[in-house]
């Protein structure tokens, strides 16, 4: 009764991970903050489970429902002691752009919508990414507009990741047919992909005008995007396809903290 979406248990595990180390400190708002956020993105799966099988295994359903009854408390809870410790610009931050987006995925949940949609995967990832900011700037002292380039940084990343991973699953089907893909079409499909993640890169920079190293971690990300286009295998199984997305996640992390707190 836990979410099974690898990808997206990586990129709220790395936004809670980057919002701790740019915090560089114990803070209640901030550990309040990563139990609404835990507790709303877990809530979602004993919600289905409990709708799915509501009929067909109705014990199987009603502790789906105590679980999620148990996650919502926790939700409600924390929500509500954030909402009390926090800093202003922390909440503005949370409620003006965290609960609209959290309203609409489960929204979308409970209109049984298909979560492996482009459009929802990237709502979703905006989503989780804001745990990073919002975690950063519950110290009283931190600046919004570092923390709206933590949010750019991270938010950038696992969002142009949904695109590149949408390439690599057509070529893995594509490799099941008995079709080899050639170097042209390597190209072409994944010529919009390296020119967002060059945009990406040359607005970090220009955001980031005083502390350059910020842009490290998109451009360690545009070296890995163009080798997966460029030389990945195309029948790459998907399951090895996400670990290897979760290690370069943990090494970009590492990236933008070394610039981070070493500019």
């Amino acid at each position: 009764m836990f979410p099974k979406e690898h990808g997206a248990w990586n990129a709220l595990l790395v936004s809670l991970a980057a919002g701790w180390f740019a915090l560089g400190e114990w803070n209640d708002a901030a550990f309040f903050a990563s139990l609404f956020w835990l507790s709303g993105f877990t809530a979602r799966a004993p919600f289905s489970t409990a709708r799915q099988y509501w009929k067909a295994d109705p014990p199987k359903a009603y502790r789906a429902v105590f679980f999620f009854l148990i996650l919502f408390f926790v939700f409600f809870v924390s929500g509500c002691l954030f909402l009390a410790n926090a800093p202003l610009e922390d909440i503005n931050l949370a409620t003006q752009w965290g609960l609209p987006i959290g309203s609409l995925i489960f929204i979308l949940v409970a209109g049984k919508k298909n979560l492996r949609h482009w459009g929802i995967e990237v709502i979703g990832f905006t989503g989780l990414t804001l745990l990073t900011p919002v975690l950063y700037l519950s110290k009283p002292s931190a600046g919004l507009t570092k923390a709206y380039l933590l949010f750019m940084i991270f938010g950038g990343y696992f969002i142009l990741a949904v695109f590149y991973v949408k390439v690599r699953q057509a070529w893995v089907a594509m490799a099941r047919t008995g079709k080899v893909l050639r170097m042209k079409q390597r190209a072409w499909d994944g010529s919009a992909i390296f020119l967002v993640h060059v945009m990406f890169v040359a607005i970090v920079l220009a955001v980031s005008r005083i502390h350059l190293g910020m842009a490290a971690g998109p451009l360690y990300a545009l070296a890995r995007t163009f080798a997966g286009l460029m030389w990945g295998k195309p029948h790459l199984p998907l399951m090895k396809l996400g670990m290897r997305e979760m290690i370069h996640s943990i090494i970009y992390t590492v990236v933008v903290f070394y610039f981070w707190f070493f500019p």
